[in-house]
C-alpha cells in the first residue's frame, strides 16, 4: 500500500523538484499530490482520502478540520522548528530520505494496528546479545564491532543499545529524528503502527549498520518493561527487514536483562583476561548453570567468550569454562571508540559468531 501524500506549497519550482525526487526514489512507497491552492488541496484530501498533508506556513490550515485519518505537518524553511501550534513541523530543505522518514513517522500515528503479538512467522532474523559482568572491558565496543562485522558479510544488521545509560552516537551516526524513546512511547500508547514507526526512526551509519539512537531521557529506558522488549523484537523479526540484530545490553540477573538473554540466539560475554574480570565471568557462568539446572533460564548453551583489551602478559584466557572462545583482541591505544570497533571488525575474530 502506498502512502497518499499531499503537498501544499506556493513555490512551484520547489514543488516540482520535490515531487520529482519522491517519484524517482519512492515511487513504490508514495503517491504524491501537489497543490498551490488551499481549497483544491483540502477538497482532494477528502475525496482522495489523503494520508498525509504537508502545508507551507503561509497557508491558514486548521488541522482539526482535516479528515479523521489524515496526518498533518507544517512544511517550514528552518530545521529549528519542530512544532507550530501543537502540530508537527518538517523542514523542506533537508535530504529527501529524511523527509520521507518523517512522513512515514507521521503516517504511523494514524495508521493504527500497532503490532501482531500472537501468531505469524518471525522469519530468519538472528539475535546476538553482547554483554559483560565486568566493567571497563569494552563490551559496547565489541557489540558495535559485531554489528559492523555482520554488515561486512553482507547481512542487513540492526544495532540496538539496551543499556540504561548507553550512548549510540559514540559508534554510529546517521541523519534522522527521534529514537528508541519514540518507539517505546508508540508501544506504550498503542496508537501507532509500530512497523511504520520503526521505518521512520531507524537510521543508517556509513558502515552500513542500521541503528536506533538511545532514549533522549534516561528514565524512558529505565522504565522499559520486558513485555515492551518482546513486542519490539517480535515486530522487528516479523518485518524480515534485518538478517541480524545485535543487542548491546547491561548484565544482571534482573528480569529485563534475563529476557534480553532469552531472546538472543547467541550470547557473547566479554572479558579482558584480567584476574578480576575472569573471576566475575566465572561466577556468572556458575549462576547460569544453576538457573539452567532449575529449569528457569536455559541460556548457558548460547554463551561464547571474547577477550578484549587483551595482552598475554597482563591477561589470561580461562581454560576451565568449556565455552567456545572467539579469541583475543589487542588494546588499541590512542584511537576513538568508533575507530576501534571498525578495526576489531576487520580482524575477522568475530566472524565465527555468525556461522
Amino acid at each position: 500500500m502506498k502512502i497518499k501524500l499531499a503537498i501544499l506549497e506556493k513555490d512551484t519550482v520547489y514543488l516540482q523538484r520535490i515531487s520529482a525526487a519522491f517519484h524517482n526514489k519512492y515511487a513504490d512507497k508514495l503517491e504524491v499530490y501537489s497543490f498551490t491552492e488551499k481549497e483544491t488541496a483540502l477538497e482532494t484530501a477528502e475525496e482522495a482520502k489523503i494520508n498525509v498533508l504537508l502545508a507551507g506556513e503561509e497557508y491558514s490550515i486548521e488541522p482539526e478540520n482535516l479528515p479523521e485519518r489524515c496526518a498533518f505537518a507544517w512544511f517550514v524553511d528552518t530545521p529549528d522548528v519542530e512544532h507550530i501550534n501543537q502540530s508537527a513541523a518538517i523542514c523542506k530543505y533537508q535530504k529527501i530520505d529524511i523527509i520521507y522518514k518523517q512522513i512515514v513517522s507521521l503516517y504511523s500515528e494514524i495508521a493504527g494496528d500497532i503490532v501482531t503479538t500472537a501468531g505469524g512467522e518471525e522469519g530468519k532474523t538472528s539475535v546476538i546479545c553482547v554483554l559483560s559482568p565486568a566493567g571497563g572491558v569494552g563490551a559496547s565496543t565489541v557489540a558495535a564491532a559485531c554489528a559492523i562485522s555482520s554488515c561486512r558479510q553482507g547481512k542487513r544488521t540492526l544495532y540496538l543499545n539496551l543499556e540504561k545509560y548507553g550512548t549510540v552516537s559514540s559508534f554510529f551516526q546517521g541523519d534522522g529524528l527521534g529514537g528508541l524513546g519514540d518507539v517505546l512511547y508508540a508501544i506504550k500508547s498503542q496508537k501507532s503502527n509500530l512497523a511504520l514507526k520503526l521505518e521512520g526512526l531507524v537510521r543508517q551509519d556509513k558502515s552500513g549498520v542500521y541503528f536506533l539512537p538511545e532514549c533522549s531521557i534516561v528514565l524512558d529506558r529505565m522504565e522499559m518493561k520486558t513485555e515492551e522488549l518482546d513486542v519490539l523484537l517480535r515486530q522487528i523479526k516479523l518485518s524480515e527487514t534485518y538478517d541480524n540484530i545485535v543487542l548491546d545490553a547491561d548484565f544482571s540477573f534482573d528480569p529485563f536483562e534475563m529476557e534480553v538473554m532469552k531472546q538472543a540466539g547467541r550470547i557473547l560475554l566479554v572479558s579482558d583476561g584480567s584476574q578480576n574480570a575472569n573471576a566475575k565471568v566465572r561466577r556468572v557462568c556458575e549462576a547460569m548453570k544453576i538457573l539452567e539446572q532449575q529449569g528457569k533460564y536455559p541460556v548457558l548453551n548460547k554463551v561464547m567468550l571474547i577477550y578484549n583489551h587483551f595482552h598475554s602478559q597482563t591477561g589470561k584466557m580461562m581454560d576451565d569454562l568449556q565455552l567456545p572462545v572467539l579469541g583475543g583482541v589487542q588494546n588499541f591505544k590512542g584511537a576513538g571508540e568508533a575507530q576501534i570497533a571498525a578495526e576489531i571488525a576487520k580482524m575477522g575474530v568475530i566472524e565465527k559468531l555468525f556461522q
